[in-house]
């Protein structure tokens, strides 16, 4: 294959590399290094170095070879020795067989997503390395955000292949690879034994790699400018609290057990192998920010997933998974989407993916107004809701059903595609109080919807609260989950039928809820009937707007029977029913066993204190 055709895979594909076991020389740590073919060589020093730290072997009958090219195989080795990268990850490249002394190092660095294979499906181990190719996996192995170097300062700037220019301008930058003192950097040399050797050796002296699993536990840890060469954990022991990692390289895998909803993990020039976002409770917002790569994320439970503030040109999530049951919402722009698990969530928020795979039964997939799919393929029965713009549907099964038509829908042979109801929520509502996706909602809120037009219910019945409970629900965490009790009741505004919905206790704090009305419950003056419209908020620390503190906190429980409560304002206040009397304060302010209830007698009091 030409050189030509080469650079045209590498543009697509990850790279490659190693050093073989080279038969029976292989001094201890700590021992003197004397090679044969050395002496007078330029590399000598950085070689002999490079066997005390383990990264190389010399050969058995004394030599080194230091001049001599080195394959990908064996650069890719050189690479995990001298990193300590643990993980391994299946491979089924034709040229590489599992007998094969440099397999589990092509596991290991395909696990560590710095190298892959061709289109063709091989690896081709046995083929020489260039100063390129090795600059490409150089800019994934280290931190790199800061370091650039201008290519055009090379006498040899127009031979650079595009694919290669912004690693060479990585790897340049950090002073892993240089001219030769004739002004060029000769990208398409082949890299020699003792080029390798320096090079991995300055690396493991500039950098700080870190080979033992971490773990954050505290809010507000960053951790920056490292090589973590196995797994990082962001444990649950941050609660809702905030994490990042900047200019960081995680060759392990990245995982996500605590943050919050706000402002939770942020992961800022950085690359990262794997991630997974699994907070077992609540959801934990997931952030890819400023020159940032991961190579596969999976989400496993309810997260917010942001791209919209990366750098342009960077990777952000290559790929993208969604388990089952997960619930994950998107905001920018992603390449690839899986639902790969039944009963999977997935909503964009606003920004763009150009091709959603899904996978797993019963998935519901919905694309906002501020949202666009590019290539949607149905490949099991699934939703899709929402008024978002889909290019292109393929419906490959059965089952498969929208809102708002895409612009083409291609069906398999013998399949149907069903409509939703005859029209979007877009189309019924007005207005919404709390907002869709709306955070820090108060714990005592009522939630109004606001009907486009005047309307009832389909089955003709009064809208009674016992009507409109059959076919409203409000459910806690999950669109399915725990089932929260509420009165309802309907009236009209400007010839607009007003949906007020009054839970019969406070809502949890920093809790996600989900309304819910049934398709087909209510019909407008034409008979039109309703699609399913479904929405969720998320509920805040539970104080009102103006309110300092409360105490005891909303939602305590363990409450002292004798205590005082005592409500603390941001400022200084008063009645605006008139002067501050014990009865005045009686009328505006009550006491009940519910939002609902019987009102329980207490003495009153307001007065002023400063609180700094």
């Amino acid at each position: 294959m030409t050189r030509r055709i080469l650079s045209k895979f590498l543009a697509f594909a990850l790279i490659f590399a190693s050093i073989m076991p080279q038969a029976g020389y292989m001094p201890s740590h700590g021992a003197e290094t004397k090679f044969t073919d050395m002496n007078n060589h330029w590399a000598k020093t950085y070689v002999e170095k490079a066997v005390q730290k383990g990264i190389v072997n010399g050969f058995a009958d004394g030599s080194f070879k230091p001049d001599d090219p080195v394959t990908r195989a064996q650069f890719i080795a050189m690479v995990n020795r001298a990193l300590g990268n643990n993980a391994e990850e299946s491979i089924s490249f034709k040229d590489v067989a599992s007998g094969e002394w440099y397999y589990k190092d092509v596991q290991k660095a395909v696990a560590a997503a710095y190298v892959s294979g061709y289109e063709e499906g091989d690896f081709r181990p046995g083929n020489s390395i260039t100063r390129a190719e090795a600059a490409v996996i150089i800019s994934r192995i280290v931190p790199t955000y800061g370091q650039s170097k201008d290519l055009t300062s090379f006498k040899d700037y127009s031979s650079i292949d595009s694919w290669a220019k912004d690693a060479l301008t990585k790897a340049a930058g950090k002073g892993y690879i240089g001219d030769y003192g004739d002004g060029m950097i000769h990208p398409k040399d082949v890299l020699t034994r003792a080029q390798a050797a320096k090079i991995i050796g300055d690396i493991t002296d500039k950098e700080t790699i870190v080979t033992g699993d971490t773990t954050v536990s505290t809010s507000g840890t960053e951790l920056s400018n490292r090589i973590y060469s196995n797994g990082v954990t962001v444990s649950s022991g941050i609660g809702n609290g905030t994490a990042s990692l900047s200019n960081v390289v995680v060759l392990g895998q990245l995982k996500v057990n605590g943050g919050s909803s706000s402002s939770g993990v942020t992961l800022r020039n950085s690359r990262v192998a794997s991630a997974n976002v699994a907070k077992a409770s609540d959801t934990v917002r997931f952030e890819m920010a400023g020159d940032t790569a991961v190579s596969k994320l999976t989400t496993s439970g309810s997260a917010i997933i942001v791209s919209d503030n990366l750098s342009s040109g960077a990777g952000g999530a290559a790929s993208l998974e969604i388990a089952s049951s997960a619930d994950t919402s998107l905001r920018g722009t992603f390449k690839t989407v899986n639902t790969v698990g039944s009963g999977a969530k997935l909503s964009l928020d606003s920004g763009q993916i150009e091709v959603v795979n899904v996978e797993g039964k019963n998935s519901e997939i919905t694309v906002a107004s501020k949202g666009s799919v590019g290539i949607a393929n149905a490949n099991a029965a699934c939703k899709f809701l929402g008024t978002g713009v889909i290019g292109l549907l393929n419906v490959n099964a059965s089952g498969v059903s929208y809102e708002t038509k895409p612009k083409s829908v291609v069906t398999k042979s013998g399949i149907s595609v069903n409509e939703s109801g005859s029209g979007t929520a877009d189309d019924w509502i007005y207005s919404q109080d709390p907002e869709t996706k709306e955070t820090g909602v108060y714990t005592d809120s009522d939630i109004v919807i606001t009907f486009e037009d005047e309307v009832k219910l389909a089955n003709g019945k009064s809208a009674s609260s016992s009507n409109l409970s059959k076919f409203i629900s409000l459910n806690k965490k999950t669109k399915s989950g725990s089932s929260v009790a509420f009165t309802a009741k309907m009236s009209t505004n400007k010839s607009r039928s007003v949906l007020t919905i009054t839970p019969d206790n406070e809502l949890s704090e920093d809790t996600r809820y989900y309304v819910t009305i049934s398709k087909d419950a209510f019909e407008d003056g034409s008979g039109n009937k309703n699609a399913e419209i479904s929405y969720y908020f998320d509920t805040g620390d539970g104080t009102a707007a103006g309110v300092y503190s409360t105490s005891p906190k909303s939602g305590a429980t363990g409450v002292s029977i004798t205590g005082d409560i005592v409500i603390t304002f941001d400022e200084v206040m008063s009645l605006v029913s008139g002067s501050v009397k014990y009865s005045n304060l009686r009328s505006d302010v009550r006491i009940s066993t519910s939002k609902t209830g019987s009102t329980i007698s207490y003495t009153p009091d307001l007065s002023t204190k400063t609180v700094s």
